[in-house]
């Protein structure tokens, strides 16, 4: 045993005696004879901890890379997480989460351009996969307008379209998006692309003593050239996040290629000419 356990030991052992010289000579009856016997049962009380605590610590995992005693605070505080994170769950007041999407005024200078008939395939590229995406444009006797289906076995896509470019029978006219699908080749807003297009809309996310809301702005750069052909290059910047690039085919108002934060898209097949070698 080391010299400081065995000093520890003594001194323990001392105190012992002097407690049980205390209480003997002054009587358990007695308010001090009382208190001794508290104290004797709390340091009693104390050492069997001290004996639980040892014996739950042995028992700990050894996390990798990690010590004996790290993996011991690393355990014990994503314990202590979970059990107020349970006692949260089930004991707090349920609260509802609510977001809305506020879209400034859009003039739109084209009517919808793609027709039935039509095939656009894109080739999507992110550091761990490249796919395709093939979307058919067709007449349906259960669309008023323009159908378009499509899209990946994961993410199947079916829209009927407007001449407007919304969604048949969405008395919101978003032209954002089209709620929860996602449509790589073509968005209401496109319609509305120009070499001074300027567009602003702003998410708002609400709970319960908080609310969060970021702009995305959306900028024409002016034309470029795609694939052989004229497109509007337009810049989408949102707030926390870097630009988003959207080359719009200044004819058919079909995306014509996009680059995102960690992925890329491009034609590869539609119903006009795509030269890659040429540009872009």
């Amino acid at each position: 045993m080391a010299p400081f356990c065995q000093k520890r030991k003594k001194k323990v052992e001392e105190i012992d005696g002097f407690m049980a010289d205390k209480k003997k000579a002054a009587g358990e009856d007695s308010a001090f004879g009382r208190l001794l016997v508290f104290l004797e049962r709390l340091q009693g009380a104390e050492r069997r901890a001290k004996e639980i605590l040892n014996s739950v610590y042995q028992k700990m995992p050894t996390l990798p890379f990690l010590g004996k005693s790290n993996s011991a605070v690393l355990i014990a505080s994503i314990s202590i997480y979970l059990i107020f994170f349970i006692f949260a769950w089930v004991f707090s007041p349920p609260f509802q989460v609510y977001s809305t999407i506020k879209e400034s005024p859009l003039a739109k200078n084209s009517p919808l351009k793609i027709a039935p008939g039509e095939t656009y395939v894109y080739e999507l590229s992110t550091p761990l996969s490249t796919e395709q995406i093939t979307y058919q444009v067709s007449r349906s006797s259960n669309c008023s307008g323009t159908f378009v289906s499509g899209g990946t076995p994961a993410e199947p896509v079916s829209l009927c379209l407007s001449s407007s470019g919304n969604l048949v029978g969405d008395t919101a006219a978003s032209n954002l998006s089209f709620g929860a699908l996602s449509v790589l080749f073509f968005a209401p807003w496109m319609l509305a692309a120009s070499d001074n297009f300027s567009w602003q809309v702003t998410s708002e996310i609400a709970a319960p003593s908080a609310n969060v809301s970021f702009t995305s702005n959306f900028t024409s750069l002016g034309r470029t050239k795609k694939a052989g052909r004229e497109v509007f290059e337009i810049m989408v910047q949102t707030d926390y996040l870097p630009p988003l690039m959207y080359y719009v085919d200044a004819e058919k108002r079909v995306l014509i290629s996009g680059k995102f934060e960690n992925s890329t898209v491009k034609a590869v097949s539609a119903p006009f000419s795509l030269n890659w070698t040429e540009s872009g």
